[in-house]
């Protein structure tokens, strides 16, 4: 399996190309499901400030990799030689992510 990290910022066109993929019948698995997710499991309300601090609560307790490794339930259920992965972030993430990600083939 491979996975291609799609990274950028806010509004810089990464869901537009993810859209893309998922149109040529690539799997996009969204980083910032996994984040809306917790938030539901919380039961707290999905606004910006919650989904950010969200974010940031979950890599201040696992570790600047922890949105990727969440991911990854996700990533293998796709079951596919190519996925996406949409929405990862800053530089440290990018490090972290890449590095996780290749432990999947």
């Amino acid at each position: 399996m491979k996975v291609i990290g799609v990274v950028g910022l806010p509004a810089s066109g990464k869901g537009e190309f993810s859209k893309i993929a998922a149109a040529m019948g690539i799997p996009v698995v969204v980083m910032g499901d996994v984040i809306r997710n917790a938030v539901k499991e919380e039961g707290i309300d999905p606004s910006d400030v919650n989904l950010g601090a969200m974010a940031n609560r979950l890599r201040a307790e696992r570790g600047m990799d922890a949105i990727a490794y969440l991911c990854v339930p996700e990533i293998q259920r796709q079951n596919a030689p190519l996925v996406l992965i949409d929405g990862i972030r800053g530089d440290a993430e990018v490090t972290c992510s890449a590095e996780f990600f290749r432990l999947l083939h």
